[in-house]
């Protein structure tokens, strides 16, 4: 445990910092308000404000602020994230610049980049959407491939079984749907 800013290395069951520059390894690792480095977690890695760097953990790894790098868990949450994410599920509260891989990604605002898992799921999408079923809630300039596609306002091409582009000119095609 420490109380201030920490600056070097924890290693222990719980490792509990202010900020931390360096590196945590641990059952569980948790940062008050900003982390930088790497986090190793048998459990769950938090960090209440942003994070830079990478953190890996058995179950969570959880930032409410940005989180810039990769991350590899069974499930991930963010505010934001620029970066890599790997896991089971992943979700992200804020915009979000990256590459996703997961049984199930989850984004509320705008998403850029490769988004590739069994359900896939965001507000505002530009990049490449590859998996089961493929949501693009608000607006998409996006390839959606997938058995199930669906978008509100999109520009692009959408490879399925069945494909919908709700304010498209051909809103629910078979094999293929597209708007540009």
């Amino acid at each position: 445990y420490t109380k201030r800013g920490f600056i070097g290395g924890q290693m222990g069951s719980f490792n509990y910092v202010d900020s931390l520059a360096g590196f945590q390894l641990g059952g569980f690792n948790w940062v008050n308000v900003d982390a930088n480095g790497l986090q190793l977690a048998g459990l769950a890695n938090t960090v209440l404000g942003g994070a830079n760097g990478f953190q890996a953990s058995g179950l969570l790894n959880y930032n409410r602020g940005e989180f810039i790098g990769a991350q590899l868990s069974s499930v991930n949450i963010n505010g934001s994230i620029i970066g890599f994410q790997a896991g089971a599920y992943n979700y992200n509260m804020a915009d979000c610049k990256g590459f996703q891989v997961g049984v199930a990604n989850a984004n509320t605002h705008d998403y850029r980049g490769w988004s590739i898992g069994g359900v896939n799921y965001t507000s505002r999408f530009r990049g490449l959407q590859i998996g089961f079923c493929n949501i693009i809630a608000d607006t998409g300039r996006a390839v959606q491939i997938g058995a199930f596609n669906a978008a509100t306002n999109f520009t692009g091409v959408q490879l399925g079984l069945l494909n919908i582009i709700e304010h498209g000119p051909l809103p629910i095609m078979v094999v293929m749907n597209a708007q540009f």
